[in-house]
């Protein structure tokens, strides 16, 4: 298993915009639906307004690849291109 954690630093104190984005759009739905996807989950930090966490599970790398080809990935990166000021990914595999 694939596990990624990625910080979204925002820019300025735009969780409520973001995620509103992020729901509208249906990116969580559409990605928990995915086939090798087993946990793909928005978290809001208490206390902490320029910050989203991602938690995602996936089946392998090659699966991720894939989600990353997607229609509603590329609608991310554009909802990212608004708010997100800087990205970090961290990736685990897990046997």
């Amino acid at each position: 298993m694939l596990i990624v954690t990625v910080v979204y630093n925002l820019k300025g104190e735009l969780q409520e915009e973001f995620m509103k984005e992020i729901i509208e759009k249906g990116i969580q739905s559409s990605t928990q639906s995915e086939e090798g996807n087993s946990l793909y989950e928005f978290m809001i930090p208490w206390g902490v307004k320029d910050k989203v966490f991602l938690l995602e599970y996936w089946k392998d790398e090659s699966v991720l690849k894939y989600h990353q080809t997607l229609d509603h990935y590329f609608v991310l990166q554009d909802i990212k291109a608004k708010y997100v000021e800087r990205t970090d990914i961290s990736k685990f595999i897990v046997n």
